[in-house]
């Protein structure tokens, strides 16, 4: 397998490269038009830049718009709705740029946008064809993407991990992401085609993760741009459609990212896991819906002489996502076969992209406890120890900070471990102590503390903490030391166990 990424392709940040901005679109005319228009304001060479509207076969008044108000634009028609990343790739095959970038058609984008992507490209360095934007709500108050992060199982996040050993601070400009959000990005277009753009069978939703995983695989790299701004209508396409049918997608489409992209022997564990943990969902989803009580040979005699389970949309889309795979499984499968060909980095080097390998897809500790029992059964951890160890969080009162110092030095052979010295007088800093794990100083009510306890697979937290309420709705297993300083041999092993499988205790 080679380590030697493809040669650098990247321009400056006063690029003198030709760029093709392309937007996908399906009866969105009225935002489209305010998409078009931020595009006008983009402080580009007009001459280096050209614009192409991939239209899904509109009904509204989109063709007119585009023809009476934007007469330069590029309008390519599919002839159907054939979804986001079909619209995309037809887009990108159209263009003429060296680059293209791909832009809602329900996002403003600020006019140095393209400029700070190519920043962005250039502080990657060799290797670099893709660039992430940062990506706000209309009104600029929320953060809808500010780095990106995916569980073991395909399901992307819009954010990152960090505040621990392996990332101190929030991503910079270019820093290496595991995706890019397809709402606004830039990338090399004869790359993005050679590797297949987005995989036009995902229709919508996670295209953007499996490309990004795929352009690692294949020896590219994925960085952030945090300056390259753009602001959001948030789910003003998706939402028009059924909630169980954004499910259908997302459930088989997070499979399939799992079946292509992980090498063989890994894969096949992982997507075994998914499956069951899909099942799962699909029951929990259905609430009281389903009492499993009913299916047990014991139960009292069957009520239901009609036979038949009413359950939630919701829960039968988990199911309907698995026949989908199943439909597409053929092609599914000549890419996978496509992309391990071609291959360039192994599992190993692309895990610690992931941020957090086992974050929950549901709420609630029922499913976090069966998640974990499982990766335990199925040995996940063993494929994970190297490139995406456990996150453990120790929270210690800042009166024991030494304790608290002793204690996450021990745990962190095995582990990402971050130590959290929580008190009323916590000045809010961090540090990096003997690179082998970081120091917080937070109050009980900072909102960096809730990220590092919603981002920890373990948390191990002194006695005094046990009740902290950030901890009440955390969906990692918690254990509390015993309280005797310094930790002794009997207890430490306890807590290096937990930390290496964690359990709810």
């Amino acid at each position: 397998m080679s380590q030697n990424p493809p040669s650098s392709i990247v321009h400056g940040p006063s690029s003198d490269a030709t760029v093709s901005i392309v937007v996908p679109t399906f009866n969105n005319a009225r935002l489209l038009a305010e998409c078009l228009a931020s595009i006008n304001k983009l402080r580009y060479p007009g001459d280096r830049l050209e614009v192409i509207v991939a239209d899904n076969s509109s009904t509204d008044e989109t063709a007119d718009m585009l023809r009476t108000r934007f007469p330069r634009v590029k309008h390519a028609n599919l002839g159907k709705n054939a979804g986001f990343a079909a619209a995309c790739n037809r887009g990108a095959s159209a263009a003429s740029g060296e680059y293209v970038a791909f832009l809602n058609d329900d996002a403003i984008a600020e006019p140095e946008w393209l400029n700070a992507l190519f920043t962005g490209l250039a502080a990657g360095g060799e290797g670099t064809v893709c660039a992430a934007s940062h990506i706000r709500s209309r009104d600029g108050r929320e953060v809808e993407f500010s780095g990106a992060s995916s569980n073991l199982f395909g399901v992307g996040r819009p954010r990152s991990a960090w505040g621990w050993p392996d990332s101190l601070e929030t991503p910079g400009e270019g820093s290496p992401l595991l995706f890019a959000s397809g709402g606004a990005m830039l990338v090399h277009r004869r790359t993005f085609l050679d590797a297949g753009g987005f995989d036009p069978n995902f229709f919508a939703y996670f295209e953007d993760v499996d490309l990004g995983w795929r352009l690692w695989v294949l020896g590219y790299k994925v960085v952030y741009a945090p300056g390259a701004v753009v602001r959001h209508i948030g789910g003003a396409t998706g939402s028009r459609s059924g909630a169980h049918r954004r499910y259908t997608l997302w459930e088989c489409n997070s499979l399939a990212t799992i079946l292509k992209n992980y090498e063989s022997g890994n894969m096949e564990q992982i997507l075994t896991a998914a499956l069951i943990l899909l099942y799962k969902r699909a029951l929990l989803s259905a609430g009281d819906a389903f009492d499993r009580s009913e299916y047990l040979l014991t139960a009292p005699p069957d009520t239901n002489p009609d036979n038949i389970e009413r359950l939630p949309k919701i829960s039968v889309a988990h199911l309907a996502a698995i026949d989908r795979l199943n439909a597409l499984l053929p092609r599914f499968m000549e890419e996978r076969a496509r992309i391990q060909a071609r291959r360039m980095r192994s599992d190993d080097e692309i895990l610690p992209l992931l941020g957090r390998a086992y974050e929950p897809q549901f709420a609630g500790t029922e499913y976090a406890t069966t998640a974990l029992e499982l990766a335990c059964s199925l040995e996940l951890y063993d494929i994970t120890r190297k490139g995406a160890p456990n996150r453990v969080l120790v929270l210690a009162p800042e009166e024991e900070a030494q304790s608290g110092r002793d204690l996450a030095n021990s745990l962190a052979g095995d582990a990402l471990v971050a130590l959290a010295l929580v008190g009323d007088s916590a000045s809010g800093g961090a540090e990096l102590a003997s690179g082998s794990f970081t120091v917080h100083n937070r109050k009980s009510s900072d909102p960096a503390l809730l990220g590092l306890i919603e981002q920890a697979d373990a948390i191990v937290t002194f006695p005094e903490l046990a009740q902290l309420p950030a901890l009440a709705d955390r969906s990692a297993p918690t254990i509390t030391t015993t309280g005797t300083r310094p930790v002794e041999a009997e207890e430490a092993d306890r807590l290096l166990q937990f930390c290496r499988q964690p359990v709810f205790w």
